[in-house]
């Protein structure tokens, strides 16, 4: 039962609470040709094994910690979307059961549609319960400062439009957030300038006014100047450059679309 509710399939599980198997069920693993099948019922081949083998880990930790999160996160992609199991691994190796007895998948495939429909979305899948940049990236990005002062951006690759939208939302929640304390400042300076001009106050509680109020209007236009040149620095550049990137990309899936080009030219064109 524990096995069953790793597919996060819960119709799956509930057809398997009810099963009532009147044997144990036994499968034979034919070494020679890496087929599993059934003893009982003709030599039904039910799938086959293939060892997957892993990139090199970096040496640096948080890169490392990184890398090992991306893999088991695709391992677990593989066994909720296409019932791809892991029956060992190492940190070089995965010995997975691929169901069916049809081609073995192109897992080179599966990865980049895991990129795209799960890492790199905005909310993943949920109906898999495998959670995306919402869950997982903007997340860790809220729990930490990216810059001492001033506006900071990512130095990362944009692999997917969702993952550019998810990131400029979130930059803008960020800018957004100093104009609310921009504007809660202006008014508390319009406050004590409003007290200031009371004739009732007394030299001490004037010049205490008067300091605070000098320290507010410095802060406001330091803040403002700051972030003005943070966000026109860091944010614009970063605009411009993906505004190049996805502009050279739509010109090459233009340029593959045609009908004319070679086979070697297309394949000079997705290398690029």
């Amino acid at each position: 039962m524990a096995a069953a509710k790793t597919f996060g399939n819960p119709k799956f599980t509930r057809e398997f609470n009810l099963a009532k198997l009147e044997k144990p069920l036994s499968l034979t693993v034919k070494s020679d040709v890496n087929q599993i099948f059934y003893p009982d019922n003709k030599g039904e081949i039910i799938g086959t094994t293939k060892i997957l083998y892993k990139s090199q880990l970096p040496g640096e930790l948080q890169a490392r910690m990184a890398t090992e999160s991306a893999i088991e996160r695709f391992l677990e992609y593989l066994q909720k979307l296409h019932q791809i199991i892991v029956l060992d691994e190492s940190d070089s190796h995965v010995f997975a059961f691929i169901p069916g007895a049809d081609n073995l998948p192109n897992f080179n495939k599966l990865w980049e549609k895991f990129l795209t429909d799960v890492a790199f979305s905005d909310y993943g899948d949920t109906k898999h319960n495998l959670p995306g940049l919402v869950q997982t990236f903007i997340a860790m990005l809220n729990s930490i400062t990216l810059a001492g002062r001033g506006f900071s951006t990512l130095d990362i690759p944009i692999l997917t439009r969702e993952q550019s939208y998810v990131l400029a939302a979130w930059y803008l929640a960020v800018v957004r957030e100093v104009e609310k304390r921009q504007t809660d400042r202006q008014k508390q300076i319009e406050n004590f300038e409003k007290n200031l001009a009371n004739n009732n106050l007394n030299d001490k509680e004037r010049k205490s006014k008067e300091s605070d109020l000098k320290q507010k209007k410095e802060m406001q236009l330091k803040e403002a100047k700051k972030y003005n040149e943070y966000f026109q620095k860091s944010f614009g550049k970063k605009l411009e450059e993906q505004n190049t990137f996805w502009q050279e990309i739509e010109n090459l899936e233009t340029k593959l679309a045609e009908e004319k080009l070679k086979k070697t030219e297309q394949n000079k064109l997705i290398e690029n």
